[in-house]
């Protein structure tokens, strides 16, 4: 491989659900208060972000029924100020090497999800994977959105065109 941006798949992974907490205090207690309940609860965890007083996190959708009364502890210990619970989503992603590397890729992504009528959000990217969430009703209709978009390159790659 000679350093080229190299497309290998379309994949997704179980549904999620997004939780947003504010109001959360500076410093490490509030967050170990905040991972210490979702480990109780056995609820897991997928990806976090921070940004100033906010936690942005994504749990398994298998956790949705769990969430208010893990946010009402959290309330009532003073952890957190308010939150939302977003409905369940599923990731789906490009799969590849060096995809971090063009932003072209990302564009294709959203122009095909897009002309499906499919909704995206939460981007995330790695040299291995570049990923977003879709509705879970939506799945099937964006793994195959993606499967046409990327078509060409997959098609190299069953051909032997291409190789990792």
């Amino acid at each position: 491989m000679n350093g080229e941006v190299i497309v290998v798949g379309i994949s997704s992974e179980p549904s999620v659900v997004s939780l947003r907490l504010a109001g959360v205090p500076d410093g490490p207690e509030p967050l170990d208060r905040i991972l210490g309940e979702l480990a109780g609860a056995s609820i897991d965890l997928r990806s976090i972000e921070r940004t100033n007083d906010r936690l942005a996190l994504l749990v398994a959708a298998d956790a949705q029924p769990a969430l208010p009364d893990l946010v009402a502890r959290l309330r009532e210990a003073g952890v957190v100020q308010d939150a939302a619970i977003g409905s369940a989503a599923t990731p789906v992603s490009v799969v590849g090497s060096r995809l971090n590397a063009r932003l072209t890729i990302a564009t294709r992504m959203f122009r095909a999800l897009s002309r499906e009528g499919i909704d995206s959000q939460w981007l995330t990217t790695s040299e291995a994977r570049i990923s977003c969430l879709v509705g879970a009703g939506d799945r099937v209709r964006a793994l195959g959105a993606l499967q046409a978009e990327f078509v060409e390159e997959l098609e190299q790659l069953r051909e032997g065109v291409i190789g990792i």
